[in-house]
């Protein structure tokens, strides 16, 4: 009857130490994964004449990327005129696939004595299009960037008779991007 007894008491003792020794393989065997993030892969970034001194006359182009690099609040020194300033922020793709992208027009400060004031994006020597910031279509413009690409924008503005020399305007515009043509969530506010 003893040894009835034991055998009972020694399963469970085997199932504890089985138990006990699978737990502490799986507290030694643990995984880290780390990440980080890279931001958007289609992107806003400074251009080769935005900063000081690079605006005409030697005037100032004031440029804030925010939203990770989604949206750009830029400030222009303008002549009267027509002017045309080149290459001050540019589209950048740093992922490994082309991506549909949008311009959507924001808010523009100081912007009352104008007759136009658009952006130009160009791919190489080509013009892509116009998104007309005064005037915005309803449907905005879709753009194609391929992977490793940047496309220049130019600004172009046009007073009219109300606007003084050395006046400054500052125009906001966002960034909207995507994977497929139509389909533009991103980037998330």
């Amino acid at each position: 009857m003893k040894s009835k007894n034991k055998l009972p008491i020694l399963l469970a003792l085997i199932t504890v130490i089985a138990v006990a020794a699978q737990a502490g393989v799986l507290v030694v065997n643990h995984i880290t994964i780390n990440g980080n993030y890279i931001g958007n892969p289609v992107q806003f970034k400074l251009g080769t004449n935005a900063g000081t001194g690079k605006g005409i006359n030697g005037t100032d182009i004031t440029v804030s990327l925010t939203n990770n690099n989604a949206n750009a609040s830029i400030t222009f020194s303008i002549p009267p005129g027509e002017s045309y300033f080149v290459d001050v922020l540019e589209v950048n793709n740093s992922a490994t696939t082309k991506y549909y992208y949008q311009i959507v027009p924001g808010t523009i400060t100081g912007g009352a004595n104008f007759d136009a004031i658009k952006v130009i994006v160009i791919n190489g020597t080509t013009i892509e299009g116009t998104v007309d910031l005064l005037n915005p279509s309803p449907t905005p413009t879709t753009f194609t960037i391929k992977k490793g690409y940047n496309h220049i924008l130019v600004f172009y503005f046009k007073t009219n008779s109300g606007w003084t020399s050395g006046s400054t305007v500052t125009v906001n515009i966002n960034l909207k991007y995507s994977t497929e043509t139509g389909v533009f969530n991103y980037p998330l506010p």
